[in-house]
């Protein structure tokens, strides 16, 4: 009996089990070897990454990433082991992460595709740097002072597809607008997106 904090095996766990046993427990036999057992799951494989390709891809911008990196630790991290795009999580900064921070980045900008900014002091005074992140694709600005201007500068941007505005300072009409332009929007309000 496997121990109560384990997992129970699901029912195509069961059924193998039983037919190996069935089939005399063979610590050979593979599950084809037994009628009636579910297909084996497909293996998992990764395309091999080229690093020679992932790096001048991320040529361009290395210094500028890896100075960011060093003043921001954490904050700044690309998207994939064999991608060039950025994303940024400075929600573990909160308070300590303002305007001024958030123009920092300013040399990264068009490569950012996420960005976390939940928590942190930014206002509308960063709209122009939001929509200069012209790649971006998920926003996330809960419990921030952005009102209404800065989320009209959203509509913006071509490929955005989610915004999170819990608890900022928006209204409605301004998260309506930019589900008008297709954008995903969860703003805490009765009927948000799903």
């Amino acid at each position: 009996m496997p121990p109560k904090s384990s997992k129970p095996l699901s029912d195509v766990e069961v059924t193998v089990v039983r037919l190996w046993i069935s089939g005399g427990a063979s610590p050979e036999a593979p599950a084809r070897a037994f009628p009636g057992a579910p297909p084996p799951v497909k293996k998992v494989t990764y395309p091999e990454l080229d690093p020679e390709s992932v790096a001048r891809a991320r040529a361009p911008l290395a210094q500028a990433v890896k100075d960011l990196q060093s003043a921001y630790p954490y904050v700044l991290s690309y998207r994939s082991r064999g991608s060039a795009e950025l994303e940024i999580n400075a929600s573990g900064m909160g308070d300590r992460f303002t305007d001024e921070d958030l123009a920092r980045f300013d040399t990264v900008s068009g490569a950012v595709v996420r960005a976390d900014l939940s928590r942190t002091e930014l206002t509308d005074a960063s709209a122009r740097r939001l929509t200069a992140m012209s790649g971006l694709k998920w926003l996330r600005l809960d419990d921030t002072s952005v009102s209404d201007r800065a989320v009209r500068a959203l509509t913006a941007l071509p490929g955005l597809e989610v915004v999170t505005l819990n608890g900022a300072s928006t209204s409605r009409v301004a998260a309506d607008e930019l589900r008008a332009k297709g954008v995903r929007v969860y703003d805490g309000q009765p009927g948000e997106d799903k």
